[in-house]
């Protein structure tokens, strides 16, 4: 007998990710991450996929592999620092390493490998005996490691001093999933086994945020600090063959969101200009000769790239692009779904995978021009892998659909709910478990983060687990949001007017089209992030809704302006302008200024260590309600951060969604 989805199911979802074909493309290596109960954190394993027979096989039990890489088409390299009793003993000291092990595919126990005096966050293989860390550089942690015994502890006392306070003297002072900045980095390192040394390919204060490799050469983009704006201005070409690095960015006011190398002298890269940079607007393809450094605008493409639809059900997984036959292949946004196409350095462009409006992707690898591996959530499933060939689809794995087989998983209907200047807007409604067009049902209104995101009509757990407790479930994408192209997305300055009156419109037209299945006094409504923020508006704005939940919200920016570690770039994203040029314009987009008008009971859920949008902002609405007398509660969730919903400890996910059934229940 089928059960219903439950707040305990966040223990049977699986999330595949970090998909990596080993170089003869017969073998693909990938992770299964699941949460585990008893202790309150997440499972990873290694799983491999024999490319010819189908076969799957896990190759670890153990729950800790982060991050790997394949060394030769039968071996796998990872970080296996968990495993070595001498290297722990020195970590608890204070030094920073790493140890890596290596284990054979078809047989055999993981093998300690080598050491590295360096903190690897991942790991990559650029020929024979050189290999590729990302590192996160703490320049106290490496004089610990430089000094000599004697001399040690006395320092480690000073080190342990100095964790009761912070000096700060960059902004941002801090930066989500990482904490407090000051002379803490990520750094991008080449390591030579063969010579066992190691040094850092990025300035020292620059953040190396990705990078891709291309035969002897590894193409690198960085952030700096810039006023109170991390941006990615930086694009390196490093060459091992020559040991050089050459810098490629010749204007300081690009940012670079993805680049490749498409050949050795080539480079196809994914650019926003900063004159553009608070407009919401996608990227431009250029085109870069890496020995004359000339640039190109080949192609304006009026789409996304990457994957920008909202998922609970994927695990810190990002997207963009991949290399084959001097082809860059591109995962775009278009509407609800995701597509693949693949363009050349002239900006020819060719569809390799469509999804049909019923698709959405976290990860691909190119087998060859025919065969594509695809990490795909399609007709409302969890995600697994797919192999496609041409026209055709077969599904490799199987980790969810015993989950999805036994469980009453409720209907997700598209509908256009209106209609501007030929643009469609799309709304979603969940309907509820067991639904009866005779009886009558509460509703939840769902708002994304973002702003550039897109809800779909994939498997939603958040949506599912309010369906199965007899909510109608509905959400749309209002202007702002991703997926219709520039003139859709870029509506700075009227965030709160525009957006707003979208989600107005939706549910008056659901209110409208459904109301002999609804109960018009039951309406609820829930919002992460930018969604947060939309909640806090919508309650000092409107009383239709008898119960909100407003999640790491935002309520001033002015407030968000000068702690957030996005703070500049959104606050102009939503108001075209700072609290020094236009300060009554800020003030306008700020839900805080209207408190007067809340008569909605109020439910804020927020991490603690949120520096994107910062627990600040929830205190403020919080404690606003609180002073009108207002029905509202704060839940605040110790040592989480933004992506609680992602990453965040699996008990205080159960906790978070058992916040909002109750607040719900209570209310509605």
């Amino acid at each position: 007998m089928k059960q219903n989805v439950n707040l305990n199911d966040i223990f049977k979802h699986k999330y595949i990710c970090k998909s990596k074909l080993n170089n003869s493309k017969t073998k693909l290596a990938f992770l299964v991450v699941n949460a585990n109960k008893k202790e309150n954190k997440y499972d990873s394993n290694l799983f491999i996929i024999d490319i010819k027979t189908k076969e799957v096989n896990q190759l670890t039990s153990d729950g800790k592999i982060n991050d790997f890489c394949w060394d030769n088409n039968e071996e796998i390299i990872f970080d296996g620092t968990y495993r070595n009793k001498e290297i722990l003993s020195l970590i608890d000291r204070g030094e920073t390493w790493s140890s890596i092990y290596k284990i054979n595919i078809n047989h055999g126990e993981a093998k300690h490998y080598f050491d590295v005096k360096l903190n690897i966050v991942s790991i990559d293989k650029l020929n024979n005996h050189k290999y590729i860390f990302k590192v996160v550089y703490n320049p106290f942690k490496k004089i610990i490691n430089d000094i000599r015994s004697p001399e040690k502890e006395k320092i480690n006392f000073i080190n342990n001093e100095n964790n009761d306070y912070y000096i700060i003297n960059k902004s941002p002072i801090a930066i989500n999933g990482l904490g407090y900045t000051n002379d803490k980095y990520v750094h991008l390192y080449l390591y030579s086994k063969k010579d066992d040394n190691y040094k850092c390919l990025n300035k020292k204060e620059q953040f190396c945020i990705d990078y891709t490799i291309y035969n002897n050469k590894i193409l690198f983009i960085t952030s700096s600090f810039n006023e109170f704006l991390i941006s990615n201005n930086g694009l390196y070409l490093y060459d091992d063959t020559r040991d050089d690095i050459k810098s490629l960015i010749i204007d300081k006011d690009f940012r670079v969101q993805f680049a490749n190398l498409v050949d050795d002298n080539d480079v196809i890269c994914g650019i926003e200009k900063y004159t553009t940079l608070n407009k919401n607007i996608n990227s431009k393809l250029y085109h870069i000769n890496t020995k004359n450094l000339e640039w190109k605008c080949i192609n304006q493409f009026d789409f996304s790239y990457g994957n920008t639809i909202y998922s609970d059900v994927s695990y810190n997984q990002k997207i963009y692009s991949k290399v084959f036959n001097n082809y860059i292949y591109l995962c775009t946004t278009e509407n609800y779904f995701n597509n693949i196409y693949k363009i050349n350095k002239n900006g020819d462009v060719f569809k390799v995978f469509d999804t049909k409006n019923n698709g959405s992707i976290i990860d691909f690898e190119i087998i060859d021009e025919n065969n594509l591996i695809i990490n795909l959530s399609k007709d409302n499933n969890l995600y697994e892998l797919f192999l496609f060939n041409n026209s055709s689809l077969d599904c490799l794995t199987e980790f969810n659909k015993s989950y999805i087989q036994n469980k009453n998983i409720c209907d997700v209907k598209v509908y256009t709910y209106k209609e501007i200047n030929n643009i469609k807007f799309d709304g979603f409604v969940i309907y509820p478990l067991e639904y009866c067009e005779n009886k009558k049902y509460p509703v939840i209104l769902l708002i994304h983060g973002g702003p550039k995101i897109v809800y779909s009509n994939q498997f939603n757990f958040e949506a599912q687990l309010l369906a199965s407790n007899g909510y109608f479930v509905v959400c749309c994408n209002p202007r702002g949001s991703d997926g219709k192209g520039n003139s859709f997305s870029n509506i700075v300055g009227k965030f709160g007017v525009l957006d707003y009156l979208d989600i107005i419109d939706f549910i008056n037209w659901f209110k409208d089209k459904f109301k002999n299945n609804i109960n018009e006094n039951k309406i609820g409504v829930i919002g992460n992030s930018y969604g947060g923020y939309m909640v806090n508006w919508i309650i000092t704005h409107t009383n239709i809704f008898k119960a909100a939940i407003s999640c790491k919200g935002i309520s001033n920016l002015k407030t968000m302006f000068f702690t957030s570690d996005i703070g500049k770039e959104f606050v102009f994203k939503i108001c075209g302008t700072s609290p020094f040029e236009n300060s009554q314009k800020v003030d306008f987009h700020s839900p805080i200024n209207y408190l007067n008008n809340v008569k909605t009971p109020t439910l804020f859920l927020h991490p603690e260590l949120d520096y994107r949008c910062n627990l600040n902002e929830s205190l403020q609405m919080y404690n606003g309600l609180k002073y009108k007398n207002i029905e509202s509660k704060l839940v605040i969730f110790k040592n989480e951060n933004h992506n609680i919903l992602s990453v965040g400890k699996p008990n205080h996910k159960i906790k978070w969604y058992s916040e909002i059934l109750n607040w719900l229940k209570k209310h509605l």
